[in-house]
C-alpha cells in the first residue's frame, strides 16, 4: 500500500512571512464582506417586519387547509352551545336578572298568592324561563286555573311613568312621617288647616269652571260639543250615503259647501267681546291661591283669618247664579 502524502503548509514548506501576511489580510476581507451583507440582511428584515419575511402563497394554502379542517368544528361548538343555552335558559336568566324590559312580577306574585301560594318561591324561576315571551305564560296560568282576564293590562303596571309615581309617593310617605314627627304641633297643625282649606276651595272652584266658566269659553276656543259631533256625523252619513243624482241634477243648484266668511275684523271683535268676564273669572283661582299661600304664611294660621269666610260666601253666591 502506498501511503498518501498529506499536503504541506506554507510553514512547512519553507514560505516566507509574506505569504502569512497575504492569507491572513485575504481571511479579514472575506470576514468583513459577510459581516456587511449579514448587516444589510438585518436592515431589511427591520424594514419589512416580521411578516415581511413571510411568503404570501404558502400563507394561503396553511389558512385553507386549517379552515376546512377547523370551520365544520367550529359550527359544531356553535350549534352545541345554542342547544346548551335554550335548555338551560341562560340569556333569560340573565336578561331578567339585569331588569332589562318589563315583567309581570306584580300581577304573578298576586296570581300565586290568589291561586297556589305554595308557587310563590319560583316567581323569578319562571319569569327568567319565559323572558320575553310573557304571553304564553300568561295564557297558560289563565287556562290551568281557568281565571281568565287576570293580566290584562299588566304592561301598563309595569311602565315607567307609574313605578316613579309608586317611588314618589313611598318618598312622600317618608317625609310626612318624619315632618309629622320632628315638626312642632303648631306648624303641623297649620300645614293641615292649609291643606285642607286649600281642597274645599279647589272643588268650589272646579265647580264654577265646569258650570259658569267652561260654557262661556268654549264657543271662544272653537271646542266642538260632542252631542253636536255626533249629530252632523250622523246627518253627514244619511247625506253622502244617498244615490248619487245625475250631472245634469246640480247644473241650478247652488253649492250646500259653500258658506259666507264674514269680515275679519268684526269675527275679531265679536269674539273678543265676552273674554272680559271669562278673564276675570279664569284669574280667580289664581288670585284664590295667593291669598292662601300668603295666609298660611302669617303667624296666627290659615283658619284664624276672617276673610275666608267672606271668599266662601261668594263661591256660594256664584254657584246659584
Amino acid at each position: 500500500m502506498e501511503k498518501v502524502s498529506k499536503p504541506k503548509s506554507c510553514c512547512d514548506s519553507g514560505c516566507s512571512d509574506d505569504d502569512q501576511k497575504e492569507d491572513e489580510i485575504a481571511s479579514k476581507i472575506k470576514k468583513g464582506k459577510k459581516a456587511r451583507q449579514n448587516a444589510k440582511l438585518v436592515e431589511v428584515a427591520k424594514e419589512k417586519g416580521f411578516f415581511g419575511e413571510i411568503k404570501l402563497l404558502p400563507l394561503v394554502f396553511l389558512f385553507l387547509l386549517t379552515a376546512s379542517t377547523a370551520l365544520p368544528a367550529f359550527f359544531w361548538i356553535l350549534d352545541n352551545a345554542s342547544s346548551v343555552l335554550v335548555k338551560t335558559n341562560l340569556t333569560g336568566q340573565l336578561g331578567y336578572r339585569m331588569g332589562i324590559g318589563s315583567t309581570p312580577r306584580k300581577r304573578i306574585t298576586s296570581f300565586y298568592e290568589k291561586h297556589s301560594p305554595e308557587k310563590l318561591g319560583s316567581v323569578d324561576a319562571t319569569l327568567g324561563k319565559y323572558y320575553g315571551d310573557y304571553k304564553t305564560l300568561t295564557r297558560k296560568l289563565e287556562r290551568k286555573y281557568s281565571d281568565y282576564g287576570y293580566f290584562v293590562g299588566w304592561e301598563e303596571d309595569e311602565a315607567a311613568s307609574k313605578l316613579a309615581w309608586a317611588k314618589i309617593e313611598e318618598y312622600q310617605k317618608d317625609l310626612s312621617k318624619t315632618y309629622r314627627k320632628n315638626a312642632p304641633k303648631q306648624l303641623v297643625q297649620a300645614s293641615d288647616n292649609f291643606y285642607y282649606n286649600i281642597g274645599g276651595i279647589t272643588k268650589k272652584v272646579k265647580v264654577i269652571w265646569k258650570k259658569q266658566i267652561w260654557p262661556v269659553l268654549k264657543p271662544i276656543v272653537w271646542v266642538a260639543d260632542e252631542k253636536e259631533a255626533k249629530r252632523q256625523k250622523k246627518a253627514d252619513a244619511k247625506k253622502y250615503g244617498k244615490k248619487k243624482k245625475g250631472s245634469a241634477a246640480f247644473r241650478d243648484e247652488e253649492d250646500e259647501d259653500v258658506v259666507s266668511i264674514p269680515f275679519v275684523t268684526t269675527t275679531i271683535v265679536t269674539s273678543l267681546l265676552p273674554l272680559g268676564p271669562a278673564l276675570l273669572a279664569a284669574l280667580f283661582p289664581i288670585a284664590l291661591i295667593s291669598f292662601a299661600v300668603l295666609s298660611f304664611l302669617a303667624p296666627w294660621g290659615f283658619t284664624h283669618v276672617h276673610g275666608i269666610r267672606q271668599f266662601c260666601e261668594f263661591l256660594e253666591l256664584l254657584q246659584t247664579l
